[in-house]
């Protein structure tokens, strides 16, 4: 029904030129903050925060006058907030989970490494048991 908006923004002039605070208030991003909890979503928002406040204020400074790697962009001087999180600090924040999933997965392998082989072991005390033996139960 569009009774508000769905990202509300403001974008700040001096001295805090090129930063910005919105929300993003759909029932979707709620629900999932729910679900994963305030310690996830509170980290979550400090990458926000981070992400809005500080990269893309520094990236849209005076001193920045270089050109997108795009060609025929303009100047990252001249890009609004959104603009810069589009063209850059995005990427920068898919790679921060992607390395944040690699590290999960280092971190895990043993785990699973672990479990391969007990679960190969199983099947084979399974497959050497005699018809009629009794079955081990381990505690």
């Amino acid at each position: 029904m569009k009774g508000w908006k769905d990202v509300p923004e403001k974008v700040f002039g001096p001295p805090l030129k090129g930063g910005s605070v919105g929300v993003e208030i759909s029932p979707e991003l709620l629900g999932v903050g729910y679900i994963i909890g305030p310690r996830i979503a509170a980290i979550m928002c400090a990458g926000g925060v981070l992400a809005y406040l500080l990269l893309i204020r520094s990236s849209s400074s005076s001193a920045t006058r270089s050109r997108s790697a795009r060609a025929g962009a303009k100047l990252i001087h001249d890009m609004s907030p959104n603009q810069i999180r589009g063209a850059y600090v995005l990427y920068i924040g898919a790679g921060a989970v992607a390395a944040g999933g690699v590290v999960s997965l280092a971190k895990a392998l043993p785990m699973i490494w672990r479990s391969l082989r007990e679960a190969s072991r199983d099947t084979a005390l399974r497959a050497a048991r005699r018809p009629g033996a009794p079955i081990r139960t381990f505690p």
